[in-house]
């Protein structure tokens, strides 16, 4: 009877221990919790902030994107005015070109006949 007595008293002994290592446990567990609860909450601000820098970036560019359509189709319409321009003056050299050699020929044919 002692000897059970003991064993009990041992076992009850060795039972409060384990309980209070695994209440020790259940609390880092229950603090990790918290920690980590806290680290989502602080992850899903920092995704908010990041969706709303992306979203504000998307419009910049979105903005800047017109305006370079914008300055592309300015930048056509003075290389189709330059191009025409160029023509133009060529065309007028030439016939510039013309009207000389033709003066110049006259000229020719006139000093030939006298």
């Amino acid at each position: 009877r002692e000897r059970r007595a003991v064993q009990v008293s041992a076992d009850t002994e060795r039972t409060t221990h384990e309980r209070q290592d695994l209440e020790v446990k259940l609390s880092a567990a229950e603090d990790s919790l918290v920690q980590l609860k806290a680290q989502v909450v602080d992850t899903e601000e920092l995704l908010k902030v990041q969706a709303n820098t992306l979203t504000q970036t998307t419009s910049v560019l979105e903005e800047k994107g017109h305006v370079l359509e914008a300055k592309l189709l300015q930048l056509q319409q003075l290389k189709e005015t330059a191009d025409t321009e160029h023509t133009m003056a060529l065309h007028a050299l030439s016939e510039e070109v013309a009207r000389i050699q033709a003066e110049r020929a006259l000229q020719e044919s006139q000093l030939l006949q006298t």
